[in-house]
């Protein structure tokens, strides 16, 4: 079967499929986009210096009040969605909505494991690899190299 075919398949049992593989891409062209948004947020900081170094040497105070005020947020804006490392926390936000609506807030609660034992590395592990179906291959790695 394709793997178009099995997404198909996934979809049709479980609706919130679709919705959180769109995510996933949004999170993915979010994460190539990121050295873009940063180029971004230094052409909106380099015009916010440039106001600020007029307000500094003119006499009276030209009035820039709002732009000067919307490029500081557009840049510091920017400059957050071009963090490759909060890419992922960013696009959590849409997919815990998705959940909540789909199947309510203590279904994505429970789903997320957020409980004591799920912060437990050796816990996550088993769990993730029960998953993939290569029970405990991180935990003989990790023995591996540390011997």
């Amino acid at each position: 079967m394709s793997v178009f075919g099995k997404l198909t398949g996934r979809i049709q049992r479980e609706p919130l499929n679709l919705v959180a593989t769109i995510i996933f891409f949004g999170a993915i062209v979010h994460t190539f986009l990121a050295t873009r948004f940063r180029k971004l947020a230094h052409n909106y900081q380099q015009s916010y210096d440039a106001i600020e170094y007029l307000l500094h040497t003119t006499d009276g105070p030209p009035d820039f009040g709002e732009k000067h005020d919307k490029l500081l947020f557009r840049a510091q804006l920017f400059y957050f969605m071009g963090e490759v490392e909060a890419v992922f926390g960013v696009w959590l936000i849409p997919l815990f909505v998705a959940i909540i609506a789909f199947h309510g807030w203590s279904t994505m609660v429970l789903g997320m494991h957020l409980t004591p034992p799920a912060l437990n590395p050796t816990a996550c592990e088993h769990r993730v690899c029960r998953w993939l179906g290569i029970d405990g291959l991180l935990s003989q790695t990790i023995e591996k190299f540390s011997a």
